[in-house]
């Protein structure tokens, strides 16, 4: 009886050493730079599977990033009208950022950002130029200083807007550099913030 309890101690041991071998070759399959790590969304469970996964180790400000993005794309997703309503919306996000690297997925969330904010501007710009146009009637303190009051708000904003893209642009450049390309392109109506600073 005593070989069938050493075979039995043998067998779980290999299966022990087995397991360990599994466990380190996937992690070593894993890429060492989180950004590298390809996204897993092809349903909604897989999705939540894969974000439990990837920023359960220490990554908050990974994952604050990456949220940062999809909710970017899911305001083009929505501007675009590719979709609406919370699950076609997501259901489009997920063919869009599947199999992608974190770093495309970040990089799309940046561009997408860009693409909201450069026609801001640009209509912001519009409308202080047509507001810097209009003259109050001689005595009409009430609407001489709405004018004023809204011209103020006005250049806040675009001010912030300015903030934003800039900030943006920022984030955006690495990304850009090692991928290598843009993934959205910027939009034809010649509202290209980087021209109007």
């Amino acid at each position: 009886m005593q070989p069938h309890g050493l075979a039995r101690g043998f067998s779980a041991s290999l299966l022990r050493w087995i397991g360990v071998a599994v466990i380190v070759g996937l992690t070593a399959c894993q890429p060492s730079d989180p950004l590298e790590v390809r996204v897993s969304a092809a349903t909604p469970v897989a999705f939540a599977m894969w974000q439990s996964r990837q920023f359960s180790e220490g990554r908050a400000p990974l994952r604050k990033d990456f949220d940062f993005a999809c909710q970017e794309i899911r305001l083009k997703i929505m501007a675009d009208r590719e979709a609406s309503g919370s699950e076609p919306v997501d259901r489009a996000l997920r063919e869009k950022i599947d199999g992608r690297p974190v770093r495309e997925v970040l990089q799309l969330g940046w561009e997408s950002r860009l693409w909201r904010l450069y026609p801001e501007y640009a209509e912001l710009e519009r409308v202080i130029a047509v507001n810097a146009a209009l003259e109050t009637r001689p005595g009409d303190t009430l609407s001489a200083r709405h004018l004023r009051d809204t011209h103020v708000a006005h250049v806040t904003r675009l001010e912030r807007v300015r903030g934003e893209i800039a900030a943006a642009e920022r984030a955006l450049a690495p990304l850009v550099q090692k991928t290598g390309r843009r993934f959205i392109p910027p939009r034809k109506t010649g509202d290209d913030g980087a021209a109007r600073r």
